[in-house]
């Protein structure tokens, strides 16, 4: 396999396909459900920006999007992950994403890894191992090009 720098074919919106995880053993789950949600930019002007969120996340029993209960809230928040910032192509098949702002605040300033992989119109993109109170993981998604 030869890799290719991916380049300006990653510009562009990318609808999520498939997001799991690899645990230590090699065994992949399904993570936010096996129908996940979300949608990935990256635009000419160097930024990106991905939301993803859990396929049936239940509604808040108030109208008023800042008046949900703690527990509705809570829900809200574990069922939804977004952030952006810039991007930077760093070598063949690897990127760098410089989280200005996220929905999980401890990732604000954070730079985070993704390992990139082009298949036409399908991207695969990995995290490092990660640590976790289950032992290390890899986070897998698959994104194919909108437009």
């Amino acid at each position: 396999n030869v890799v290719i720098w991916i380049g300006k074919q990653i510009i562009g919106t990318w609808e999520l396909l498939k997001w799991i995880y690899e645990d230590e053993n090699g065994d992949e789950v399904a993570y936010f459900d096996a129908a996940p949600k979300g949608i990935l930019m990256y635009m000419p002007s160097g930024y990106m920006s991905v939301q993803v969120s859990k396929h049936q996340r239940k509604k808040y029993s108030s109208k008023g999007f800042d008046a949900g209960a703690e527990r509705e809230q809570s829900e809200a928040f574990s069922s939804y992950i977004a952030y952006y910032g810039k991007y930077k192509e760093i070598s063949p098949a690897l990127f760098e994403h410089h989280l200005e702002s996220s929905l999980f605040t401890n990732w604000e300033g954070d730079v985070q890894t993704r390992n990139a992989k082009l298949y036409g119109n399908l991207l695969e993109l990995s995290t490092p191992s990660l640590p976790t109170k289950n032992g290390n993981i890899i986070f897998r998604l698959t994104w194919r090009k909108v437009s």
